[in-house]
């Protein structure tokens, strides 16, 4: 009877432990679930913008990026806008008209094959545009390139919904992003990477005859006291160019077949040492019979020899 109960307590602690590794499992799976569901609805919105580039056969893009080359002629020598501010309440009537193929805000899509980032690009650094992507930074110069502009790009970092720019700190002096904007990929090679305050802008001011992009978020990761930028300058863009050097992470499913394997894991050395346990308990059991069995019966007498 008491090798039993002992069998039915430690089936109940089985149960609790499963459960708190279940529990576990889940926290652990969480972020990595998330982040999978939010690239998917990236992706289709970056398709879905491709789509309406192409869709558009009247649309004379040649013609729009010109427009916007000559809006960003305005902004050389103005004071570099406070980049690191959100944006709410602040709305400028033309700069929204500029690369809004499909009436959205969306702008176009920045990808960092070295850290797997692949995002749309939304007019305004407000919690909304940030919240579905990267966001160009007003006051900035349009990201369609050209001599005398330098356009700023930031996004989130270490939010549990989606990776966004949490890797940035990971690209090194000569790795290459691109803008695909309207019908166009402009590539950019890394060529400097600081930490600021976020009262610095300095190294975002325009450089007469340059053709630059900076890439901005929040570091140190978690604390975001300051400012990372990574800045690219512009070079020649080829297909494939992307491909180049690419180290993609851990893709969601292959996060999730190692966290499987370390489920099965658990589960078999949970299984044997259950039945070590049950084996012990069994020859507890057949020790205890035994030693019962060898003790004298009630009220028999020991016979001595003389």
């Amino acid at each position: 009877m008491g090798v039993q109960l002992g069998h039915i307590e430690f089936t109940r602690r089985n149960v609790a432990l499963a459960v708190l590794f279940l529990v576990g499992f889940c926290i652990f799976m969480y972020p990595f679930v998330n982040n999978w569901h939010y690239q998917n609805v990236a992706d289709d919105i970056i398709a879905q913008y491709g789509n309406a580039v192409d869709a558009d056969a009247n649309a004379d893009y040649d013609a729009a990026f010109a427009r916007a080359q000559k809006y960003n002629e305005r902004l050389v020598g103005q004071t570099v806008p406070d980049v690191f501010a959100i944006r709410e309440g602040t709305t400028d009537e033309e700069y929204e008209s500029y690369l809004n193929v499909m009436g959205n805000g969306m702008m176009g899509v920045v990808e960092i094959p070295a850290i797997g980032v692949r995002l749309p690009i939304y007019h305004y650094s407000t919690a909304a545009s940030l919240e579905k992507g990267a966001a160009h930074i007003f006051g900035s110069s349009l990201p369609v390139g050209g001599e005398s502009s330098h356009s700023v790009v930031t996004a989130h970092r270490g939010l549990p919904a989606a990776e966004m720019f949490s890797n940035l700190d990971q690209l090194v002096e000569g790795d290459r992003f691109f803008l695909r904007i309207l019908d166009r990929t402009l590539a950019y090679e890394v060529d400097n990477i600081e930490v600021v305050a976020p009262s610095e802008t300095r190294s975002l001011a325009i450089e007469r005859g340059s053709d630059l992009c900076t890439l901005v978020t929040c570091t140190p990761y978690g604390v975001n006291t300051d400012r990372l930028l990574v800045r690219g300058h512009r070079v020649p863009y080829a297909d494939g160019d992307e491909n180049v050097g690419a180290i993609r992470p851990f893709g969601f499913l292959t996060k999730l077949a190692v966290a499987g394997a370390g489920v099965l894991v658990a589960l078999v050395l949970l299984w044997l040492y259950a039945r070590w346990r049950k084996r012990r308990a069994g020859e507890t059991a057949d020790a205890a019979i035994d030693a019962e069995a060898l003790k004298p019966e009630h009220g028999a007498k020991v016979r001595h020899r003389a």
